[in-house]
C-alpha cells in the first residue's frame, strides 16, 4: 500500500466531516431515484444538495488542489469509480488497461466500481461500449459493482470521476479511502469533474476526457515501470 505525502490531519478532518455531515441528507436519495424514474445524479439534486457539492470541492481544494499523490513507484492497483460502474469507470479500466498493455506495464493491476448499487450485475452501458469500440480499445469482461471495504485493503489508488463520487465512496466504505483517492482529471494539466454521459448524451466528450486522464495518469506511473533484463 503507497505511503501518501504528508497531507494534515486537519485537511484530512475537514474532507472527513463533509461526508459525514452529508452522509445522512444524500444517502436516500440515489435508491429513491431509480425507483421513481428519476434517477438521482450522486444525491445532487436542489439547493441542499448543490450547496454539499460545493462544500466537498472546498474541501477538496484544501488538500492542495485535491490531488492525493501517492508514492508511484508502489502503485499496484488502481481502482475507477463512478455512480453506476456502467459508464465511465468501466470506460476508464478499459482504455488504462488498453495503455498499460501497449507500454508492458503487466504489473499494474486494474479494476472499477460504483458507489451506488443501482446498477449491481450490470454490463457496460451500450453508448459507452460503442464509443470504446470506436477508438479500437478492447473490451473486458465486466458486471457493475459496488465498492467495498475490502477494496480499500487491496486497492493503492481510486480515481474517481466526479467530486460527488469522492463523497459517496467515503460514505460507503468509510472515510479512511480519502487517503488515496483523487479525481482522475485532478491528474491532469486542468483539474476539473468528468460530466456523467447517461445525463449528457456526449459519450465523446467522455471519451476524451478520459482519455486525457489516463494519459496523465499513464505518465505518472511509466518512470517506475521495472525495466526488462
Amino acid at each position: 500500500m503507497p505511503a501518501l505525502r504528508a497531507v494534515s490531519g486537519l485537511r484530512r478532518g475537514r474532507l472527513a466531516r463533509a461526508v459525514r455531515h452529508h452522509a445522512g441528507e444524500l444517502g436516500e436519495q440515489g435508491a429513491s431515484g431509480r425507483a421513481s424514474g428519476l434517477r438521482a445524479h450522486e444525491g445532487v439534486r436542489g439547493a441542499g444538495h448543490a450547496a454539499a457539492h460545493r462544500q466537498v470541492r472546498a474541501a477538496h481544494s484544501d488538500l492542495g488542489g485535491g490531488v492525493m499523490e501517492p508514492d508511484w513507484s508502489q502503485v499496484r492497483r488502481l481502482m475507477f469509480v463512478c455512480h453506476g460502474n456502467i459508464c465511465r469507470s468501466p470506460m476508464a479500466a478499459c482504455l488504462m488497461t488498453h495503455l498499460l498493455a501497449q507500454e508492458g506495464m503487466t504489473h499494474i493491476a486494474v479494476d472499477s466500481c460504483a458507489t451506488s448499487d443501482e446498477e449491481e450485475g450490470n454490463p457496460i452501458y451500450p453508448p459507452a461500449r460503442e464509443e470504446l469500440r470506436r477508438h479500437g480499445i478492447p473490451l473486458l469482461p465486466h458486471r457493475a459493482r459496488q465498492a467495498t471495504r475490502a477494496d480499500v485493503a487491496t486497492c493503492d489508488l481510486f480515481l474517481c470521476a466526479e467530486s460527488v463520487n469522492v463523497r459517496n465512496l467515503a460514505r460507503v466504505v468509510g472515510p479512511e479511502v480519502l487517503d488515496k483517492t483523487c479525481r482522475l482529471l485532478d491528474l491532469a494539466a486542468r483539474p476539473r469533474d468528468i460530466a456523467d454521459p447517461w445525463w449528457t448524451g456526449d459519450f465523446s466528450e467522455t471519451w476524451r476526457d478520459l482519455d486525457e486522464g489516463c494519459r496523465a495518469l499513464l505518465e505518472k506511473l511509466r518512470p517506475w515501470t521495472p525495466r526488462q533484463s
